[in-house]
C-alpha cells in the first residue's frame, strides 16, 4: 500500500501561468499554493535585482502594487529581463521544488525547459484585459505560435470559478 502524499492527487505537479498583466494569474495560483505548490516567478528574480536600483534613484520599491509605480518600471524591468536573462534563467530553474507554481512564465526558453520538467503551461485570460506593453504582446504571441500552450483559462466568473477551474486541470479531471 502506497503513502497517501499531497503530490498524489495532482496530475500536474508544475503548473505554469501566461497572460496579459492582470489577467488573474496571481489569483489563479492562489489556489495551488494553498494546496502545497510553492510560488516561483522569474519577475520576482529580476524585481529583487533591480530593487536597490530602483528605490534608491526612482524612490519605487520593484515589487510595488501602485499602477503608476508599476508603469513607471516596467520597461526596466522588461528590459533588464532580457539583458541578464542567462542569469535569471539559471536561477530560477537550479532549485525548482517538486510542487511549483510559475505564476509568469514569458519566454520561449522557458517555456521549453518547463516541459522539459513535465510542467504544464496555461493561458489566463479575461476579456476587459489587454497587454500591457508591445513587448508582453510579443511574448505571449511567440509562446503561441510555438504551440507552447497546453490550455487556455478563461477567468469570466467569480474567483471561486477560477479556482475549481485551476483545481481540476491540475488534478486532471
Amino acid at each position: 500500500m502506497t503513502a497517501f502524499t499531497r503530490t498524489s492527487i495532482f496530475k500536474y505537479p508544475l503548473i505554469a501561468f501566461t497572460g496579459y498583466a492582470r489577467a488573474g494569474k496571481d489569483e489563479a495560483a492562489k489556489i495551488l499554493i494553498d494546496n502545497g505548490y510553492t510560488r516561483r516567478c522569474f519577475g520576482d528574480i529580476i524585481k529583487e535585482q533591480l530593487r536597490p536600483l530602483c528605490k534608491e534613484h526612482m524612490g519605487i520599491d520593484t515589487f510595488t502594487e501602485n499602477n503608476t509605480d508599476k508603469n513607471r518600471i516596467r520597461g526596466l524591468l522588461e528590459l533588464w529581463g532580457d539583458v541578464n536573462y542567462a542569469d535569471v534563467f539559471n536561477e530560477f530553474f537550479a532549485n525548482l521544488p517538486d510542487m511549483c507554481v510559475n505564476t509568469r512564465l514569458v519566454r520561449v526558453r522557458e517555456a521549453i525547459a518547463w516541459k522539459e520538467r513535465g510542467g504544464i503551461i496555461l493561458n489566463v485570460t479575461r476579456a476587459t484585459i489587454r497587454p500591457s506593453s508591445q513587448w508582453e504582446f510579443d511574448r505571449l504571441a511567440e509562446l503561441q505560435s510555438a504551440g507552447l500552450i497546453d490550455q487556455n483559462v478563461v477567468n469570466h466568473g467569480t474567483i471561486s470559478q477560477l479556482h475549481d477551474q485551476i483545481l481540476h486541470i491540475a488534478r486532471g479531471s
